[in-house]
């Protein structure tokens, strides 16, 4: 089922994925949001087993519907290869003080700027395909 995007100012609905990748800002000067949050096909349990490019792809096919299989992995692949320090990508520390079993996304600059970073790199690769 093909998952479309629309305005957060309400001017522009119906667009595909690509398209609002391609524009941008919607031309109302909006956001473009997804009309609905899918959910996803695979559990936490086989996404915790899985690399973050298989990761990646789980949950980007969902959003990315225009995209094929093999545009989206391409895209995933080039953005998320060995130019990082680590194989993880986004490497998890289990929190040692917490009684509860959770993880962290280890940072060591600002949360934010590094995460924009990841996405800047992945949002390359789709304009360029």
């Amino acid at each position: 089922m093909e998952l479309l995007y629309k305005s957060t100012r309400g001017g522009e609905s119906q667009v595909t994925a690509s398209r609002a990748i391609l524009q941008g800002l919607a031309g109302d000067g909006g956001l473009f949001v997804p009309e609905r949050i899918p959910k996803l096909t695979a559990g936490f349990r086989e996404l915790s087993g899985m690399s973050y490019q298989e990761t990646a792809y789980e949950v980007m096919k969902l959003f990315l519907t225009d995209f094929t299989e093999e545009e989206l992995k391409h895209c995933i692949r080039s953005a998320y290869d060995e130019k990082f320090d680590t194989e993880e990508i986004v490497p998890l520390k289990k929190a040692q003080d917490v009684q509860e079993k959770l993880n962290a996304v280890v940072t060591f600059v600002d949360p934010t700027e590094q995460l924009e970073n990841y996405n800047k790199n992945l949002y390359f690769y789709f304009l360029i395909y």
